[in-house]
C-alpha cells in the first residue's frame, strides 16, 4: 500500500543511486550549516553556500528526503515478487 504512494512521483524524485542521494545530502546540509554559522566576517559566502545547498537538494529538504526514500524503495526487492 505505501509503496504505491511513491509511484506517481518516482520519475521526478528518483536519482541514480542511494549513494548519490546521501552524498548530495551531506554536501547540502554541510553547506547550510556553514551558511548559518559562518566563521568569517564577510557575507558573500552565504550567497554561494545557500544556492549550492538548494542545487544539491534539488529543491527543498523534503524533496531530497522523498527522493532518497524512493531510491531506498527502488533498491529493495519486492516482498511478493512484484516488479
Amino acid at each position: 500500500m505505501i509503496a504505491r504512494l511513491f509511484d506517481p512521483c518516482r520519475w521526478l524524485l528518483l536519482g541514480s543511486s542511494v549513494t548519490s542521494h546521501l552524498t548530495r545530502g551531506i554536501i547540502a546540509f554541510g553547506a547550510l550549516a556553514l551558511a548559518i554559522a559562518p566563521p568569517w566576517q564577510a557575507a558573500w559566502p552565504v550567497f554561494v553556500l545557500v544556492p549550492l545547498a538548494i542545487l544539491m537538494l534539488r529543491g527543498c529538504p523534503m524533496c531530497w528526503l522523498m527522493g532518497t526514500a524512493c531510491a531506498f524503495q527502488a533498491t529493495r526487492p519486492s516482498p511478493r515478487g512484484e516488479g
